[in-house]
């Protein structure tokens, strides 16, 4: 777990907060009017709440924010996301370069290309509010994918929309 003396995620701190709680919670309502965001209701895995031009979605299950996605230009056609990520993370590094800047994972998986499902290997770093995924492009030479999720058992290939 990445030390809180010095805690690299604070730019997320806000959206970390949200994971976890009501979707109709005061956080919530007011990140979806923000970026007016829209129900995409073709998803099976919950209600999916989505700003293409603003490069975020929201993950709602049972009434609950499982994650937030953060996407680089053109993930699944998305812009990129232009709010606050922390300072030593852009859409732009490597994973070389993140593991470099962050330390190890705490969790990690290689490269994937399975039945239309293929990256470049992510990195999951537990921090004390919830869990930041990194997604990485093929090749692993940038994230594409940056999600927030909460703590515990929830799988994260159940948090990515279909």
């Amino acid at each position: 777990m990445i030390s809180t003396d010095e805690n690299p995620w604070a730019a997320l701190e806000y959206l970390l907060r949200i994971v976890g709680q009501p979707a109709s919670g005061v956080d919530a309502v007011e990140l979806i009017r923000r970026y007016s965001m829209t129900e995409d209701d073709t998803t099976s895995a919950g209600a999916y709440w989505e700003a293409p031009d603003a490069g975020i979605a929201l993950l709602v299950d049972n009434g609950i924010v499982e994650s937030i996605f953060l996407h680089a230009e053109g993930k699944d056609g998305f812009a990129q996301y232009q709010g606050h990520l922390p300072e030593c993370i852009t859409f732009r590094l490597s994973r070389e370069r993140v593991r470099a800047s962050l330390g190890a994972p705490d969790k990690a998986s290689g490269p994937v290309d399975v039945a239309g499902l293929s990256h470049g290997g992510w990195d999951r770093f537990e921090v004390t509010t919830g869990v930041v995924h990194l997604t990485y492009a093929e090749g692993g030479w940038s994230i594409s994918l940056i999600t927030l999720g909460m703590r515990g058992p929830v799988e994260v290939l159940r948090l990515l929309p279909s």
